[in-house]
């Protein structure tokens, strides 16, 4: 059947740039922001070209299609779009189906634990709460996930 362009796969691999190890050449680096997309991609069974840059000596073509000199940046219908949460929205309204959308009723499940996790790295007394506090937004999560999971959303990611 004939889809409206915006559910169609995408035949053309889509160009991503992303960190380069800075231990390892040739592989991708430690970026958890470029993860995010290459997740996305992977979900979705979206094809895409990798080019790995080396942030400290960008070369002059990344600095053009990225100014700032960030990543990841992705290739989408011929515009260069910056910034993992862009990219991933707009690979979700492009690109609907497997949605990767988390339904709003489930947006707020986990999200004290990464605020939580930073007071306990920066405490310096181990007796401020901050422990306890991290404890049991994981033990809150882990309970969630036990009770509705695997995925925060049930059986589909």
């Amino acid at each position: 059947r004939n889809l409206p362009a915006v559910y169609a796969k995408s035949s053309v691999p889509l160009e991503v740039c992303a960190k380069e190890s800075v231990t390892t050449p040739n592989k991708l680096g430690d970026c958890p922001f470029t993860q995010r997309v290459l997740l996305t991609l992977e979900e979705k069974r979206l094809p895409y070209e990798l080019k790995l840059v080396d942030l400290s000596n960008k070369p002059d073509w990344f600095l053009k299609i990225s100014p700032e000199g960030k990543v990841p940046i992705l290739k989408l219908d011929q515009v260069w779009i910056p910034d993992s949460d862009i990219i991933t929205q707009k690979l979700e309204e492009n690109f609907p189906e497997p949605s990767l959308a988390t339904p709003p009723e489930k947006s707020s499940v986990g999200s004290k634990i990464f605020s939580a996790f930073i007071g306990f790295l920066k405490s310096k007394d181990p007796d401020d709460g901050t422990e306890a506090t991290l404890l049991n937004e994981l033990t809150a999560f882990n309970d969630y996930l036990i009770e509705n999971g695997p995925f925060i959303n049930g059986e589909a990611i």
